[in-house]
């Protein structure tokens, strides 16, 4: 059987595969970040509302990705600052992506500033 027509067979999914890479923040790991109670996490879960989650195995789970997209999104209320302050403190980065990061967000944002 042709290894590319088998239901077994591996396909190369760069979506999934960047899923993997990413980490997660727990509703207080996240709180804390946001400098919010992780109360107020759960009441916009269940509004509906606010950043998209992930439940693993019960437990609720933030993509690192979606957190900082979401500052990203937000730079007009938190300001370049803060957000510059954020990549600094981000421990899922070395210190050249800290850096690659803060160049990248600092040419985009300064309509924010």
């Amino acid at each position: 059987m042709n290894p590319q027509t088998s239901p077994n067979a591996f396909t190369y999914n760069p979506a999934a595969l960047a899923f993997l890479d990413e980490f997660f923040f727990t509703p207080n790991e996240l709180a804390a970040r946001w400098r919010t109670h992780a109360s107020t996490l759960a009441n916009k879960r269940a509004q509906g509302v606010g950043l998209r989650y992930t439940k693993i195995d019960g437990k609720v789970l933030y993509r690192s990705s979606d957190v900082i997209r979401a500052e990203l999104d937000s730079c007009a209320d938190v300001g370049l600052p803060r957000v510059l302050e954020l990549i600094a403190t981000f421990e899922g980065l070395d210190r050249r992506e800290r850096e690659a990061l803060a160049k990248y967000v600092k040419a985009g944002m300064r309509e924010c500033v």
